[in-house]
C-alpha cells in the first residue's frame, strides 16, 4: 500500500518544524551554558571539595536545565542556581556535601578593610561557623556569587526584605567575631 503524496508532504513539513525547534533550543541552551557555566560552577565549588564532584553536579544542573528549558522564555542565573541548590540539597541528604561553605568564603576575604591587615583563615572560619546555615547561604550568594539581594531572594525563594535582614544580621555577627568580640 503506497503512502499518499499529501501525507508524505505533511510529514516532511512536521519534520522540518521539529528540526527547527530543536535547533532553536540548542542555540538558546548554548547561550545559556556560555553565559552561566562559570557562575554556576563557582557556586557549586562552595559546597563540594573535589573537582570531579563539582563538574558532575554542574553537569547535572545543565542536564536539568536542558530538560526544562523553555525556548520562548529562557531563564537566567537565579533559575540555574535554584536548580543547583536542589541538587546540592539532595547530595547533602546523602552526605556528599561539606557541612559548610567556610572555605569558599575565606577565599574571597583578602584584607580587613579597617586595619589593612590580612585576615587569618582560622578567624574567618570561626566567624563563619557562628552563622546559621541561612546566614552562611546568604553571605555566599551575595559576596561569593555576586548576586543582588533580589536575585538571592529568588534563589532562596524569600522576599528581598528578609534577605536584607539576614544579610545585615550576618554582617554584624561576622564583624563582631572578626573584631574579637566573640
Amino acid at each position: 500500500m503506497a503512502a499518499r503524496p499529501e501525507a508524505a508532504g505533511t510529514a516532511g513539513i512536521l519534520n522540518t518544524r521539529s528540526e527547527q525547534r530543536q535547533a532553536e533550543k540548542r542555540r538558546v541552551f548554548d547561550q545559556l551554558f556560555t553565559d552561566y557555566w562559570l557562575p554556576v560552577t563557582r557556586h557549586v565549588e562552595c559546597y563540594l571539595g573535589v573537582d570531579a564532584e563539582v563538574y558532575e553536579a554542574v553537569a547535572e544542573v545543565f542536564q536539568l536545565a536542558w530538560e526544562r528549558l523553555r525556548v520562548s522564555r529562557p531563564a537566567g542565573l537565579t533559575w540555574l542556581l535554584r536548580i543547583a541548590e536542589g541538587i546540592l540539597r539532595e547530595r547533602r541528604r546523602r552526605g556528599d556535601v561539606r557541612d559548610s561553605v567556610l572555605d569558599a568564603v575565606q577565599k574571597n576575604v583578602v584584607t580587613n578593610a579597617a586595619g589593612g591587615s590580612t585576615l587569618d583563615r582560622r578567624d574567618v572560619l570561626r566567624a563563619m561557623a557562628q552563622l546559621s546555615q541561612r546566614e552562611r547561604r546568604v553571605v555566599v550568594l551575595v559576596y561569593w556569587d555576586g548576586l543582588s539581594v533580589g536575585e538571592t531572594g529568588e534563589v532562596m525563594r524569600s522576599r528581598p526584605g528578609a534577605v536584607r535582614a539576614t544579610l545585615r544580621r550576618a554582617r554584624d555577627r561576622l564583624r563582631t567575631a572578626l573584631e574579637g568580640g566573640s
